[in-house]
């Protein structure tokens, strides 16, 4: 999957993101989907299923930021995200220290 995000075209990728609406959160608890978000949140850019995919993640930062799996999910968003997005991040975390 992660293969096909990097190299399918464009429509083929536009199909994938549908798909993954509505179960994001829940693919970034997961051993190997976790991977799939990651690979989203790095290659797909600032499309529309994209943001809706953040979406999805964005309430759940802290509750995936102590998950085993979503971590790299949220690493990934550090990482790769728009700057509101990894803005929204570091303002979560530092409302949460307490969590950590």
């Amino acid at each position: 999957m992660q293969k096909c995000l990097e190299r399918a075209n464009q429509s083929d990728v536009k199909f994938i993101l549908e798909e993954i609406i509505g179960h994001a959160k829940e693919m970034s608890l997961k051993q190997y989907s976790c991977h799939v978000i990651q690979k989203v949140i790095e290659c797909c850019g600032a499309s529309a299923e994209t943001r809706t995919i953040m979406g999805e993640l964005l309430p759940f930062i802290i509750e995936l930021t102590k998950d085993k799996h979503g971590n790299y999910v949220v690493q990934s968003v550090i990482k790769n995200g728009s700057s509101a997005d990894q803005t929204y991040v570091i303002e979560k975390f530092k409302h949460n220290r307490v969590w950590f």
